[in-house]
């Protein structure tokens, strides 16, 4: 019995070892898409160069910003979105932002304490600007987020909002965040 068993051991040692590599298939309609993760953690906000609806191309905007965007996603079928109380329909979209911090160091913690972000989201249909969005936060005298100047959206400010799938370690003292 002790040498079947050693025997099963071994051959399942051998099979184990030579098993078959899975290949993995890329679809090239995702292949110029980019991951929600930074690329880069400036990218300029010119409230001069937002895109006309209807008009802007993709490429046009990308040459503006000199680069790949934080994030693009594309969508095989069109998608639709309440925008600004329009419906927005879209089959690309991408992020542009721009995150200005102070570093804080002291005998508690060590990290970043945000002070501005905008985040710049722009939908495209067919590579035309089919509608965009603009979340412009930016840190009160009082330590709470408040609505920048630029900012396009409809909704309260509150901690939660800082976006926190960017993995950013944000220190705040806003009592808020949590509500």
């Amino acid at each position: 019995m002790k040498k079947l068993l050693i025997c099963l051991i071994g051959l399942t040692l051998i099979i184990c070892k030579d098993k078959p590599k899975v290949e993995v298939l890329e679809d090239p309609f995702f292949k110029d898409d980019i991951p929600l993760v930074n690329s880069r953690l400036e990218n300029p906000f010119n409230p001069k160069s937002i895109p006309i609806i209807g008009k802007t191309r993709e490429e046009d905007i990308l040459k503006f910003y000199l680069g790949d965007p934080n994030t693009r996603q594309s969508f095989r079928t069109v998608q639709t979105r309440k925008i600004h109380s329009k419906i927005c329909k879209y089959n690309r979209k991408i992020l542009l932002q721009q995150l200005t911090r102070d570093s804080i160091s002291n005998e508690d913690y060590t990290g970043y304490r945000g002070k501005e972000y905008i985040y710049f989201w722009i939908y495209f249909q067919d590579g035309i600007t089919s509608c965009y969005t603009i979340k412009h936060l930016v840190m009160g005298t009082d330590g709470e987020w408040d609505k920048g100047k630029y900012d396009t959206s409809a909704e309260a400010v509150s901690g939660e909002q800082i976006n926190e799938e960017f993995f950013y370690l944000l220190v705040t003292t806003n009592s808020k965040g949590s509500e």
